[in-house]
């Protein structure tokens, strides 16, 4: 497990950050100025570990179209890739105006025409035109996704190594599913695994629980149980998000609490999860809608 706050590796940031910068032309855009998580990590590549829960929007990246310059909304250097200069850091501000003169002082910010955002808040549609005079402000977010979409292969590693810390932590939880153990048990164990992969989960996830033996579909209920334990024949489902490297990797699947004895009707349900897998990894062709 790393105990250091590392950037994102270098052949992984700077492919995507191409990618960026070919939408950025496609789209006609001078600047880019990204308040989105996923968006400011696509970019930069750097983690910011001081960044928790719902926020409204701030300008926390700026990519310049011309120069290739990033700019970024940073509390110290650690983390910070090395392609971003120190004098490309600004620091957190209560005032917004603050914000806007550090965006000011950013080269190609008085000549940009086109200067597209990720999201937009009320208070920054009324501020940002100080910082870019010239500029006419467009949704951004349209060239975020269409270099988000295609994958490089740098960024299809990263997902893998997500999906295995997902999948070990879930292994971890099935090793201990047997009857009289409860569901928060198994949460904690999921969890404690996760952590020592190294990785943030989810604060309100779910990660176990008994499906109902009334409704295959439903969670159980009062009516289906004793004292909150699981109990022999249940069917538990196990759910595994984690937040690696700047990638989600999610697992899950559903488990017997007796493997020598499966609940009744799980053997039909498997048959068609198999079919459903099967027929969407058939779906997956260049050129298909998603649709």
């Amino acid at each position: 497990m790393a105990t250091e706050v590392l950037p994102d590796e270098r052949t992984l940031r700077l492919g995507r950050r191409r990618r960026a910068l070919a939408q950025m032309a496609a789209h006609d855009l001078d600047v880019l100025v990204l308040g989105r998580q996923a968006n400011v990590r696509y970019v930069t590549g750097a983690p910011q570990l001081w960044v928790a829960g719902t926020r409204p929007f701030g300008p926390t990246c700026v990519l310049v179209r011309e120069t290739g310059a990033v700019h970024l909304l940073s509390t110290w250097d650690e983390g910070v890739p090395e392609d971003i200069p120190h004098e490309n850091l600004y620091g957190i501000s209560w005032n917004p105006m603050n914000t806007m003169s550090a965006l000011q002082r950013i080269d190609g910010a008085a000549s940009a025409r086109r200067v597209g955002t990720d999201a937009l808040s009320p208070v920054f549609a009324q501020l940002l035109p100080t910082a870019f005079p010239n500029a006419q402000l467009v949704d951004g977010e349209l060239a975020m996704r269409a270099a988000r979409r295609i994958k490089t292969d740098e960024e299809i590693a990263a997902i893998r190594e997500s999906v295995a810390v997902a999948e070990s932590a879930l292994a971890a939880a099935v090793s201990e599913l047997r009857p009289g153990v409860t569901e928060q048990a198994l949460a904690g164990v999921l969890l404690e695994a996760s952590a020592a992969g190294g990785v943030s989960t989810p604060s309100n996830q779910d990660v176990a629980w008994v499906t109902s033996r009334k409704h295959p579909w439903r969670r159980a209920d009062d009516g289906d149980r004793n004292d909150g334990r699981i109990q022999d024949g249940d069917l538990v489902a196990f759910s595994a998000g984690v937040l690696a490297g700047g990638y989600v990797g999610e697992v899950g699947r559903t488990w017997p609490a007796d493997t020598r004895h499966a609940p009744n009707g799980a053997a039909a349900l498997q048959r068609r999860w198999e079919s459903l897998w099967g027929n969407l990894i058939g779906a997956c062709r260049p050129g298909a809608g998603a649709g």
